[in-house]
């Protein structure tokens, strides 16, 4: 049960990538919340998992060896391989300690080094809640930086300011407002997680450039909204600033992955989704949760089991 309930997880970390192409069918709203929820859902359930098969060891090494030896009587005909699985899971847990504690570290000093760079800038106004900072910088680029006491900065480029409209700026200002409004660093900085964590599971990886491109999609839809000239104008921009990669855990207008899917997006306003799209998107994920559930309720009482019996047994 426990190698179901892993290969139910990373069956939700390989959805996003496998389900793009019908998940383009959907608002980028929905579809980037159902992305994060898949690689949210399947990080929990392949960790947990992993963590189960593990626990014998890492009981046996804090010094519960009676724990340890339970453990290893109740867990041991429920996954295969014994000893090369449990080495094998003890590699994977102490790896995703240290993988996902760099993952946060990186995504911090991403917005400390934002921030840094803001200090040369210059205050030009706001956009909504947020400053808008202009970089001297000739490089074309935007991003928006989360966090301070204002909620948020939006840093534009001296590059983009020169190269852009004042219409087309506006809307450069309200696809990062978007980012920031709708929090979109919380997505980003799981994305970043997975993808240090399971760095062993290629699909991951994709599934990640997918709920990145439907970020930016999604803040797209929300800076042009359904006005074909707001949309065209906002191609326009991409079209010229696109190019100048950001840090992975900061949301940018210029991110040239899925340029041309963002590109061919705005060409057409959008409409409304039907609802077989909708069926052949969840369908899968339901499919995989209904087996997990299953799976994870027969794990359930062994679970409990070792949450409970620190308190109550003792090492010899």
């Amino acid at each position: 049960m426990i190698l179901i309930v892993t290969l139910a997880g990373l069956g939700f970390l390989t959805m996003p990538l496998a389900m793009r192409r019908i998940g383009r069918q959907l608002r980028p709203g929905p579809w980037s919340v159902l992305c994060a929820l898949g690689l949210l859902v399947g990080a929990t359930l392949a960790l947990g998992s992993v963590l189960l098969i593990a626990a014998p060891p890492i009981f046996d090494a804090v010094g519960l060896h009676a724990v340890a030896r339970t453990c290893q009587q109740m867990l041991g005909n429920l996954y295969p391989g014994g000893l090369v699985s449990t080495t094998l899971a003890v590699v994977v847990v102490l790896s995703a300690g240290g993988l996902g504690g760099k993952a946060l570290i990186q995504a911090h000093r991403s917005v400390r080094q934002a921030r840094a760079g803001s200090s040369v800038s210059t205050r030009v106004g706001r956009h909504g809640l947020f400053e808008i900072l202009v970089v001297p910088d000739d490089r074309r680029f935007a991003m928006s930086v989360p966090g301070g006491r204002c909620g948020g900065q939006m840093l534009i480029s001296r590059g983009v300011v020169n190269a852009l409209s004042p219409s087309e700026l506006e809307l450069v200002c309200a696809h990062e407002a978007a980012h920031l409004s709708l929090g979109h660093r919380r997505y980003l900085v799981l994305a970043l997680f997975v993808e240090e964590v399971f760095w062993f599971w290629p699909p991951s990886k994709g599934s990640t450039r997918t709920l990145r491109l439907a970020l930016e999609r999604w803040a797209d839809e929300v800076a042009a909204g359904d006005s074909s000239e707001s949309r065209g104008r906002l191609r326009g921009a991409l079209l010229l600033v696109a190019g100048v990669a950001p840090p992975t855990s900061l949301a940018a207008f210029s991110a040239v992955d899925g340029l041309m899917e963002r590109l061919n997006a705005l060409e057409t306003c959008p409409r409304r989704t039907h609802l077989g799209w909708w069926l052949l998107v969840l369908a899968p994920g339901i499919l995989v949760g209904l087996v997990a559930v299953y799976a994870s309720s027969r794990l359930g009482h062994q679970a409990y089991c070792l949450m409970t019996m620190p308190g109550r047994c003792r090492s010899p």
